[in-house]
């Protein structure tokens, strides 16, 4: 359509919110209470409704059916069961209040027992039965609104208002707002989002709502006290721990009843007759200009801060707060009592869900262990990257405590330290050192070879000190700069254990500029550490990158790995050995940088080494040549098919409503990025299609031990379709419940492609159809979600906030590694329509694919081709309308990779089911059409062009029609009839030696015709067959 009327501005707000559309549909209803009478109840029922109805109509539905029980249960309690026990009938807010309990309870039911039952019901004829998608915020109490609706004239009477209201409101929205407006819904945010729709998920808003309600509607019956119905101070309840909501919510009703007064006492309205829906219409719309200019003003003028977060809380909570106050003409009154109530209601709930919490504490039976036992903790090696994580998430608190206070605590660390060395030495039990410690905020943990010092209060970075239980010398292995020389950290460890030195101990700071800056301080811990052990021998570790490379004393060195001796070497270092061990370069002496020093007293001798990557891999090669059991670490191998892996992983993905999913920590985060994925994309980049050395096996067995520290393993994986590393978790039942997936990565030189399935359970055979695409096509990765979107409420994947699932981590670290080069990520998803309905499509995230992604694209489109997928691409035409890419963490990362293209492939149920059939299925329904009933084994690359007879256009486009319509219904009889008038035809049953696959094989006089592949949908015949032969021996992998 040509015109568009620019109402709302661009990017997030009113043009893509709830609040546009419950204006209108709050218009309707009131229009509709004037015009022909109609109840002035469920005001934001229509527009509530009407989004749903556009965008997930089965949760409408939901909503719509569980209303009508609801009613149907009131209606039964209110009159039989309350004659029953003597009870007069409940009306009014007492009646509304029930009917609020009432819902919840149906929630709960039919979301927990009736709705699975219908969904498992349907998945059978593969039909997707998304029942609780998107219902948040206001989802709390919908239910209860729409049956309310229904209450009043009756059952007939209320369905009929509904239906109306939503018709009218659908039709204005639908083919008003949305054609001629700048109205979207392709990224429509229910607001609120963090108020989940399963009452499982959100028991405090429940508890919250339920408890104010029920005050609100005593203090109405005994103090006469008047809300405007009793969910409003219900709704301020919930927003009682965030004041700038209440604040933006008074503001807003502030400026409604001064307008709104204003205009009716001093324009022509004083002469009109305002009341009513008339009244209650003035007011909203008041509101919501306010919301279009404050929209605005926000999108120019501070385009950060997030524009639904300066809107008053709810869709009418402001409205009906300055309604009822210009009614009763008594400002103070009102919000005395709703704001009285609101908080009486908060606080009973908090004490309500503080009891709920505190009884299963006292009745289970607490773990407790002695205050003096040393804790055993993870490898050297992991608490070193456990610590690294940490200073990279962490933030000091810029608020210090007072330097009296600071200085004791170093004092008092320094003691500790001395008394603890002082036990190691007589050989002494250190148990008792514990509360010590812990006094000033350090845990006391443990192995048989080590004592480990870490730091317990996280907003001041203080350390990490490792004591050797039996040193061999008395050398400290010291970085001072970790953060920014993430090299040697991994080095000093190895360093540390190799030399059985006496102690190792991290810094905190950052690699300085010239001079250590006022807020880059080293702490003062790492120095009281040193002096508590009289180090007067150290061995420092750094490495040489541009952090370093500015700040050499002698500008010839550049940021080359050398060493630098201090005052003398120390005597317990043996060169020679260091040498051997990390790799000779070129020595010098004084100190290297203006920083080098522990500390400007510092008068000991002391050897530092900066390091590169070269000098790590020399010290890796060194410890396992030296001694191959010097760790637990391996490298374990698989020879599977990726089919085969990806569906035995599939038993473990998280079912719906389990609960066994875990979000990532920030230190998780860290860990994953910095210590696992950045050097395993760098290891993968460098190795291409070279053989796998001894150095490069004993990296990955370096990241895989990292890893382990996060519940994964890393495996290599070697089968007909190449090399590749399987990241997936360890085989205990902990690590397969965090529910984050497993990730495949190619290990031959690839394309810039990721393949991603976020939604394995709930959008069936996208797995099956993700790992054959994934085989087949020559794509860096393979992503594969490890729970259902409804496991957990942070579970999904594709949720605009989901930021700390390891799906998303692994996808945005990839982009991070791939932003100088064209990228392609390709989300396969499935919807439950068969193609003739809605096609197999593909939906890129500004509609047209990027110039950069395709060359990218036409070799996916190869590989889609030969699995037998044709798609429409998604450019608003109707039978794609739905499909377009939403808002979600991928495409929100898209921005910052100029390089990357985003795209969803959405499969439809017809094609989709292929993937869903079995080899033994497949071989029967094949055998029962065959001519021969033996199973011919045949390799087609051992196969020449003389074996076939050519098709001719007609009967190639004869085959091609068959096989549509089997695809379309699965008949067999499509597949019989591939010999219809062809003389002297025949069909047999072979199998495809290297895809291990069954397929048909059309024959006439014994020359082959075709060859049907009825699991990927791909017809072959002599054309085919020679365009394969010439892709090569990978083609047919």
């Amino acid at each position: 359509m040509d015109f568009v009327l620019a109402l709302f501005p661009a990017g997030s707000g009113l043009g893509q919110s709830v609040i546009t559309t419950v204006w209108v549909g709050t218009a309707v209803v009131c229009l509709l209470n004037l015009r022909f009478g109609f109840p002035l109840t469920g005001l934001v029922v229509p527009g509530y409704i009407v989004p749903l109805l556009i965008i997930s109509p089965t949760s409408a539905a939901v909503i719509i059916i569980e209303a009508i029980v609801v009613y149907a249960l009131m209606r039964f309690s209110a009159h039989y069961m309350m004659e029953k026990f003597g009870y007069s009938q409940m009306f009014g807010r007492d009646r509304f209040f029930a009917i609020i309990l009432i819902s919840i309870l149906v929630r709960v039911c039919m979301d927990t027992l009736f709705w699975p039952l219908i969904a498992n019901q349907l998945s059978r004829w593969d039909i997707t039965f998304d029942y609780a998608s998107q219902l948040y915020s206001l989802g709390l109490i919908i239910i209860a609104l729409t049956a309310n609706v229904m209450w009043n004239g009756g059952f007939k009477y209320g369905l009929k208002v509904t239906f109306i209201q939503l018709l009218i409101t659908f039709i204005l929205v639908r083919f008003v707002l949305m054609p001629f407006t700048n109205f979207s819904i392709a990224n429509l945010g229910i607001m609120y989002e963090a108020v989940a729709a399963s009452i499982i998920a959100a028991p405090k808003a429940y508890i919250i709502l339920v408890i104010t309600a029920f005050l609100a509607s005593r203090a109405n019956i005994k103090y006469g006290w008047e809300f405007n119905g009793i969910m409003l101070p219900a709704l301020l309840a919930l927003q009682l721990t965030q004041p700038s909501k209440l604040l933006t919510s008074f503001a807003e009703t502030a400026i409604i009843l001064a307008v709104g007064g204003s205009l009716i006492h001093f324009t022509r309205l004083r002469h009109a007759n305002i009341e009513g829906a008339r009244l209650l219409m003035l007011f909203f719309t008041i509101g919501f200009i306010y919301k279009l200019i404050l929209n605005y003003i926000v999108v120019w003028y501070f385009p950060a801060i997030k524009v639904t977060d300066t809107f008053a809380f709810g869709y009418m909570l402001a409205t009906l707060l300055a309604l009822k106050i210009y009614q009763k003409n008594a400002l103070g009154l009102v919000v005395r009592a709703t704001l009285q109530t609101s908080i009486v209601g908060g606080v009973l709930a908090i004490i309500v869900g503080f009891i709920v919490m505190l009884i299963p504490s006292i009745l289970s039976k607490p773990n407790l262990k002695p205050e003096t036992e040393i804790q055993h903790v993870i490898t050297l090696n992991q608490q070193v990257s456990q610590y690294k994580s940490y200073l990279y998430t962490s933030r000091s608190n810029k608020v210090s405590v007072s330097s009296y206070k600071a200085n004791q605590a170093v004092a008092e660390f320094k003691y500790a330290v001395y008394q603890l060395n002082k036990a190691i030495i007589k050989q002494q039990d250190i148990a008792e050192f514990s509360a010590l410690f812990s006094s000033i905020g350090f845990l006391l943990q443990g192995d048989e070879n080590y004592i480990y010092l870490i730091d317990t209060i996280e907003d001041r970075q203080r350390g990490l000190f490792v004591l050797n239980k039996q040193p061999k010398t008395p050398l400290l292995v010291t970085v001072p700069f970790p953060i920014t020389e993430s090299l040697a950290s991994d080095s000093a460890a190895l360093i540390f254990e190799q030399l059985q030195s006496k102690a190792l101990v991290f810094g905190t700071s950052k690699t300085p500029q010239k001079t250590l800056a006022k807020e880059n301080q080293q702490s003062p811990f790492y120095q009281a550490f040193i002096s508590a052990l009289e180090g007067t021998e150290i061995l420092q570790i750094r490495e040489a990158n541009r952090h370093t490379a500015t700040l050499f004393s002698n500008k010839t060195t550049h940021a080359k790995s050398q060493y630098w001796i201090y005052n003398q070497l120390p005597s317990s270092v043996s060169q020679r050995e260091l040498h051997d061990f990390v790799g000779s370069e070129t020595t010098y002496f004084g100190t290297a940088t203006s920083s080098s020093l522990p500390s400007s007293s510092f008068t000991g001798s002391m050897f530092e080494m900066f390091l590169d990557g070269d000098n790590y891999t020399n010290i890796l090669a060194s410890i396992y040549r030296d001694n191959f059991n010097y760790s637990n670490l391996q490298l374990n191998e698989l020879n599977e098919e990726i089919n085969q892996i990806v569906d035995l992983y599939s038993t473990h993905i998280s079912k719906k409503g389990s609960f066994d999913y875990q979000p990532l920590s920030n230190s998780q985060v860290a860990l994953w990025e910095f210590e696992v994925l950045t050097p395993l994309y760098k290891l993968i980049a460098r190795i291409g299609n070279d053989a796998l050395t001894e150095d490069m096996l004993n990296q990955l067995k370096q990241i895989n031990g990292t890893a382990q520290l996060l519940s994964y393993q890393l495996r290599l994986v070697k089968n007909n379709s190449g090399r590749y590393l399987l990241l997936s978790p360890l085989d205990t039942p902990a690590a397969l419940q965090q529910g984050q997936g497993i990730f495949l990565f190619n290990l031959t030189e690839h394309e810039a492609i990721t393949l991603s399935v976020p939604r394995p359970l709930f959008e069936s055979n996208t797995l099956s159809f993700a790992s054959e695409l994934f085989a087949k096509s020559n794509a860096a990765n393979l992503l594969v979600a490890g729970a259902h979107p409804y496991a957990h409420p942070q579970a999904n994947v594709l949720a605009a906030d989901n930021v700390d699932s390891l799906f998303n981590i692994i996808h945005q670290s990839f982009l991070r590694f791939t932003q100088n080069q064209p990228s392609l990520n390709i989300q396969i998803r499935s919807h439950s329509a068969p193609s003739w309905i809605r096609p197999n499509a593909i939906a890129f995230s500004t509609t047209q694919i990027g110039d950069t992604a395709i060359p990218l694209m036409k070799q996916i489109d190869n590989e889609l081709n030969a699995l037998g997928v044709n798609y429409q691409t998604v450019m608003g035409q109707q039978a794609t309308r739905g499909l377009e890419i939403g808002s979600s963490p991928q495409s929100g990362y898209q921005q910052f990779n100029a390089n990357s293209e985003l795209a969803t492939l959405w499969l439809a149920s017809d094609f989709k089911q292929q993937f869903s059939m079995d080899q033994s299925s497949v071989l029967q329904r094949l055998l029962a059409i065959s001519s021969n009933s033996k199973v011919k084994v045949i390799n087609l690359a051992t196969l020449s062009p003389f074996n076939w007879q050519p098709l001719d256009v007609n009967k190639n486009q004869q085959l091609q029609t068959l096989v549509n319509n089997y695809v379309a219904n699965q008949r067999l009889t499509s597949l019989r009839d591939f010999c219809f008038q062809i003389p002297a035809c025949s069909l047999q049953t072979i199998k495809l030696e290297h895809l291990d696959k069954f397929a048909l094989m059309i024959k006439q006089n014994n020359n082959i015709l075709a060859i049907y592949n009825p699991t990927n949908n791909q017809l072959i015949d002599v054309k085919a067959f020679n365009l394969l032969m010439g892709g090569g021996q990978r083609v047919f992998n």
